[in-house]
């Protein structure tokens, strides 16, 4: 027997296997298995297809099973194929993508000394590093750190036959294992006897006391904890045979301590759309519903209805929700509602935590599934529901990497496979999905009434920061508007808190030389964008590579001592809001107080929400998802970051933005009002924002795109060239659209320089394809020949050192 084993690795073929005669009776497909792959690796594959042909050339065999059953269900592995199929990308990758790290085993180089007999005339690191490796070997990566240039001294010693190399099994994640006492059967007699026994020695009395009034049984943590005693103490009492510590597995819990609560009651609103939705789950028939409501209009607790549903009914629910780490609220939610019946994943938890909710909803355990985009993957079986919240956001496509899926389709897709309802939600719809709405293609749902009764659309006004800057000349307040200064003061004085969007973290986005005739900008040497000022660090970073700068005291092209900071990033606005209001608690949140903090997002909003801080203020991560009933007030501090982006998409996700953060004001029962900053006020996306008017954005949003052939009413594909020689990263762009022929379903244009030109010192260069969506369903036919050409330029990109990246339906045209 022989199996087509799919690697994840950028090679897009299989790779054939024997299967050795005493595994046939126990390989699937669907199965994880450890082969051997190039000359010494070994690596974790997915067996996709199963065959008694034998192929004509020489195969390896397969080493080891690692599953006794298949881990991949029948429709996983469609779903997978689907993907590797639409997104142009390998098989094997995508599989990886559907499961977490912890559970790849790999090889990993471990030396070993040889039995050879010592010369005498070894060096000093030579003897250093065989006695390190002692009997049992070492890995390289614990060698790497106790030597320095120890691959020198290595390969010298395996020169020598002294030292040999071999590559054994890495296995990423361990089971969490805690310590556990229970009670053994002598401490079950009667309790005047064991008093007895114990009434010199009153500590160990009382943990066993302890451990009776538990009805024996505990986490040694915990006893040790309760009793203020010490683990040699409870070690005295298991020698004298009263109890036993052991060891057992147990699972890494993120969101711990969250009660279940009562549901609140529906509105008329909610009652009628549930009851659809309610129809089409007792269907069990594939249909897409785009629920659009405004924002605070209790969306999610329809889904939370819908998923009631669907659990009541004996099938599963996942849940989709844009960066997990930003809505901890959304989290809470569904918590309340399913308790124990509910895994959580995303990117934020440890690659163990990750494992653990994998593995407990891969057994079975629990029935709902919320997280990120890549949740969409969970392996749940019989799913009923789909639920994709804030269908709009742009954190669903992936970007980096391969796959470069997009969750919100790939979730429409796998509804359609499992014969399911999707629920695609959000107070800002895509376009694309507002147009499927439109015509037919999915179901519109409207709540257009905030969920609290007495809770309002809160009042916005826009202030033009050119008229302002005129008439106060001098007297103007950088930054802030005289109408912003005085609501963010009344708001303070009525106890209540103010949300703050500024869309630029930093001190100030650039720095430049205002000597005339001097056009000196601080930029980055790897990337060509302007470094941007960090006033807490006192440096200039880079926000693509993180290549860091002192600030210069003179100009470095004409030494004038006339270096400026302009524009203005988050920290700026905290050092100003500090400065007019001394005595309020404010609270920066941005990709640098959270960086490499756990939980960070979530400390900061739940001391927030416990009114900690009187103003929170912070990047888009502000907009997204918040609840709290005491913001009254939300301003902005620039709207015109990213209007202006050479990006298609740039007025929708600028309206989108804005709609969203001014939600977060008056979603109590008293009112809120929203002050929107711009040198733009007669932008049609500033007014449609202004007017919470979504139906006008979109009519205009939709009549520029059909003149412009742009989504929905075509496909496109990125193709994006990168490489350290922008000549040669030109010349293959060039060379790659001249082998893409001619088709009547096909625009091409370019190949052009991207607009973000130089990022980590590669230079970019991009073409892009518009395809007539009916006349190549699903992209077949391009895809095909996108595929052909990138094979068959494979030498040559790799000979000039210019790599090439599909994407498909990209979000972004940076």
């Amino acid at each position: 027997m022989f199996a087509k084993i799919a690697i994840p690795s950028p090679l897009t073929d299989f790779f054939t296997y024997e299967v050795p005669p005493k595994m046939e009776e126990q390989i699937f497909i669907g199965q994880r298995v450890f082969v051997p792959f190039g000359k010494f690796r070994k690596v974790t594959g997915f067996v996709v297809v199963l065959t008694y042909e034998k192929p004509e050339f020489k195969t390896k065999k397969i080493i080891d099973l690692l599953d006794d059953k298949p881990i991949f269900t029948t429709e996983m592995l469609k779903l997978a194929k689907w993907i590797s199929n639409y997104y142009i990308a390998p098989l094997g990758e995508v599989m990886k993508t559907f499961l977490p790290k912890g559970i790849f085993v790999n090889s990993e180089k471990r030396f070993f000394r040889t039995e050879k007999k010592l010369p005498k005339n070894l060096s000093q690191e030579e003897s250093l590093v065989l006695e390190f490796l002692g009997e049992e070997g070492r890995i390289y990566k614990d060698l790497d750190k106790k030597f320095k240039s120890v691959n020198f001294v290595l390969n010298t010693l395996i020169g020598k036959g002294l030292v040999k190399l071999d590559y054994g099994l890495q296995k990423n994640v361990k089971a969490k294992m805690e310590k556990f006492v229970k009670l053994l059967p002598k401490a079950e007699r009667p309790l005047e006897e064991v008093q007895e026994e114990l009434k010199r020695t009153p500590k160990q009395l009382q943990i066993l006391e302890f451990m009776i009034g538990n009805l024996g049984f505990s986490k040694l943590s915990a006893l040790l904890k309760a009793t203020k005693s010490y683990h040699a103490q409870v070690k005295l009492l298991q020698e004298k045979g009263f109890l036993e510590i052991y060891e057992q597995e147990v699972q890494r819990e993120v969101y711990q301590g969250i009660e279940q609560k009562e549901l609140s009651q529906l509105n008329l609103e909610q009652e009628v759309i549930c009851d659809k939705i309610d129809f089409a789950v007792t269907n069990k028939k594939f249909k897409t519903f785009l629920l659009h409501g405004i924002t605070g209009s209790g969306k999610t607790r329809v889904y939370i209805n819908a998923l009631k549903k669907v659990i009541d009914s004996g099938k599963t629910g996942i849940v989709l929700v844009p960066e997990i780490a930003l809505t901890p609220q959304t989290v809470t939610r569904f918590k309340e509602a399913f308790g124990e019946e509910v895994a959580v994943l995303h990117s934020q938890m440890s690659v163990g935590e990750r494992f653990d909710s994998w593995r407990s909803v891969h057994e079975g355990k629990v029935k709902i599934v919320v997280g990120a985009r890549s949740a969409i993957f969970a392996p749940l079986k019989n799913i009923g529901i789909i639920v994709v919240d804030e269908e709009h956001e742009f954190s669903y496509k992936q970007f980096d990497s391969s796959p470069r899926y997009q969750a919100r389709d790939v979730a429409v897709v796998r509804g359609k496979l499992n014969n399911c309802v999707v629920i695609l939600g959000s107070a800002t719809p895509s376009v694309e999905s507002f147009h499927n709405a439109k015509t037919g293609k999915y179901d519109l749902l409207l709540l257009r009434k905030r969920a609290i009764k007495e809770a309002k659309l809160p009042e916005t006004e826009v202030v033009n920061l050119v008229s302002e800057k005129e008439n106060l000349g001098q007297w103007a307040v950088p930054v802030f508007s005289g109408k912003l200064i005085t609501a963010i003061d009344q708001t303070l004085k009525k106890g209540e808190q103010v949300i703050l969007l500024q869309n630029k973290r930093g001190f100030s986005t650039f720095l430049q030389c205002v000597a005339k005739d001097c056009e000196y900008v601080a930029k980055c040497e790897n990337c060509e964008v302007s470094l941007v000022f960090h006033q807490s660090e006192k440096i200039l970073r880079c926000h693509y590579c993180d290549y860091q700068m002192k600030v210069p005291e003179t100009c470095p092209d004409c030494s004038e001592v006339t270096i400026k900071q302009s524009g203005i990033g988050t920290q700026k606005v905290e050092n100003l809001l500090g400065s007019l209001f001394p005595n309020s608690g404010i609270v920066r949140m941005d990709i640098d107080t959270t960086r490499n903090k756990k939980d960070s997002h979530q400390k900061i909003l739940e001391a927030f929400g416990e009114k900690k801080y009187q103003i929170l203020l912070g990047t888009q991560m502000v907009a997204k998802g918040l609840d709290f009933p005491n913001v009254t007030l939300v301003g902005v501090v620039s709207a015109d970051t990213g209007l202006l982006l050479p990006d298609f998409r740039a007025g929708e996700k600028s309206f989108q933005l804005l709609a969203q953060v001014s939600g977060r004001s008056g979603r109590g029962k008293t009112g809120g009002e929203v002050i929107i900053q711009t040198s733009f006020p007669h932008n049609p996306v500033i007014q449609f924002s202004k007017e919470h008017n979504y139906n006008g954005f979109f009519d205009s949003e939709i009549e520029i795109r059909k003149v412009a052939l742009y989504p929905p009413f075509c496909r496109l594909v990125m193709i994006l060239f990168r490489g350290e020689d922008e000549q040669k990263v030109l010349e293959m762009a060039k060379e790659f659209r001249k082998n893409i022929p001619h088709k009547h379903f096909l625009i091409v244009l370019g190949p052009t320089q991207a607009p973000l030109s130089k990022i980590k010192n590669n230079y970019r260069y991009q073409i892009l394809l518009k395809i007539d969506k009916k006349q190549d369903l699903n992209n077949r036919e391009t895809n095909q020949i996108l595929k052909n050409v990138r094979e068959d330029l494979k030498s040559k990109f790799q000979k000039n050192k210019v790599s090439v990246s599909i994407d498909i339906d990209p979000f972004g045209m940076l």
